[in-house]
C-alpha cells in the first residue's frame, strides 16, 4: 500500500481543458494534437502536466434536448387545477397555421404528428431535420468559446500567482494560435467545404412561445418524429391518472423538500440516492388513442 501511495504521489496531476464547441467542425482544429506539440508544452509552467491535458469536449444538445418539454409540463403540473380545467378559451389553436380537424383530437385540440403545420417557420424547418439534429453556430463562436476555456483553465492552474499567470497566458496565446491555423491550412485543403451556420434567429424565443400553449413528446414509434398536443389537455389527463388510483398521494411540500425527504428514508434504509425524484410524463400512443404514462427522474425543475 505505501508503495502504491508512493507512487500515485509521483505521477503529475492531470488538468483538463473544457471547451464547449458550438459547431461540429471544430475537430479541424485539432486541439489535443496542439497541446502535445513540444513546441507548445514546453511553454508552460508545467510542462510534463501540459503534455497530458486531457480536452472534455462538449458540443450543442440535440434539438430534442431544447424542444421536447413533456416533462417541464408534468413537473408544473398543479392537480386540483388541471382536474378543473374545462379547456375552454385554450390557446393551442393559435399555434397552427389552419386547425383543420385531422390536426385535433376528439375534445377540438391539438394533437398532431404532422409538424409542418406550426405556425412558427424557422420551428417548422427545423423539426424537420430530425430530434437528434445539432445546431451548429458560428465558427467564430467557436473560438470564442475555446478562448473562453482557455482563459478559465489559466486562472484555475495560475493558483492566483501573476507571474504564473503570464506565463500561462503565452503557453494559451500559443494553443489559440495553432488552432487559428490548422483552421486556416483546413479551409485551403482541396474538396474541403465548410458547413454554413444553421442560422435560426430568436430560436429560443420561439420555442418558448410554442411551450406555453404545446407539449413536444417523442414518437416511440418513429425514432426521428415528434407528437404535438395541447399543453392543458396534456396536463388535464396526467392529473386525471394520478388521481384516479390509489398509488399516488398529493403533498404540499415543494420539490427541494419532496427530495430531502426521499433521501433521508433511503439513507435509513442504508440505500444510497442521487439528487433526484420520480415523475410522470405522458406519451401519446395513437393506435389506442390515449396517453401511456411512463416515470422519469430529474434533480429538479428546469
Amino acid at each position: 500500500i505505501d508503495a502504491l501511495r508512493e507512487k500515485r504521489a509521483c505521477r503529475v496531476k492531470r488538468h483538463f481543458l473544457k471547451v464547449t464547441f458550438l459547431n461540429n467542425q471544430a475537430v479541424h482544429l485539432q486541439l489535443p494534437p496542439v497541446l502535445r506539440d513540444p513546441q507548445v508544452y514546453s511553454m508552460h509552467p508545467e510542462p510534463e502536466a501540459a503534455a497530458a491535458i486531457m480536452v472534455v469536449n462538449k458540443f450543442q444538445p440535440q434539438i430534442q434536448a431544447l424542444l421536447c418539454n413533456y416533462a417541464k409540463a408534468a413537473q408544473e403540473l398543479k392537480v386540483d387545477d388541471a382536474l378543473h380545467d374545462t379547456l375552454e378559451d385554450c390557446a393551442c389553436h393559435s399555434a397552427l397555421l389552419r386547425p383543420d380537424q385531422e390536426h385535433l383530437n376528439q375534445e377540438g385540440h391539438v394533437c398532431t404528428v404532422d409538424t409542418r403545420i406550426l405556425r412558427w417557420p424557422y420551428l417548422r424547418t427545423l423539426v424537420q431535420r430530425g430530434r437528434k439534429f445539432r445546431l451548429d453556430g458560428d465558427m467564430e463562436d467557436v473560438f470564442l468559446s475555446l478562448r473562453k476555456a482557455l482563459e478559465e483553465y489559466c486562472l484555475w492552474c495560475s493558483r492566483g500567482k501573476a507571474d504564473r499567470y503570464y506565463a500561462l497566458e503565452k503557453w494559451a496565446d500559443a494553443v489559440y494560435e495553432h488552432c487559428r491555423r490548422n483552421w486556416a491550412e483546413k479551409l485551403q485543403s482541396p474538396g474541403f467545404v465548410p458547413e454554413n451556420p444553421s442560422g435560426y434567429p430568436h430560436l429560443r424565443r420561439v420555442i418558448q412561445e410554442a411551450h406555453k400553449t404545446l407539449v413536444f413528446l417523442l414518437d416511440d414509434r418513429a425514432p426521428h418524429g415528434f407528437f404535438v398536443v395541447c399543453k392543458r389537455w396534456y396536463q388535464r389527463e396526467m392529473a386525471k391518472y394520478l388521481a384516479d388510483n390509489n398509488v399516488f398521494e398529493p403533498v404540499s411540500m415543494t420539490w427541494e423538500d419532496v427530495v430531502k425527504e426521499a433521501k433521508e428514508f433511503n439513507e435509513r434504509g442504508e440505500f444510497t440516492t442521487g439528487t433526484g425524484i420520480v415523475y410522470n410524463y405522458g406519451i401519446w400512443k395513437p393506435t389506442k388513442g390515449k396517453f401511456r404514462f411512463i416515470a422519469g427522474t430529474s434533480s429538479g425543475p428546469r
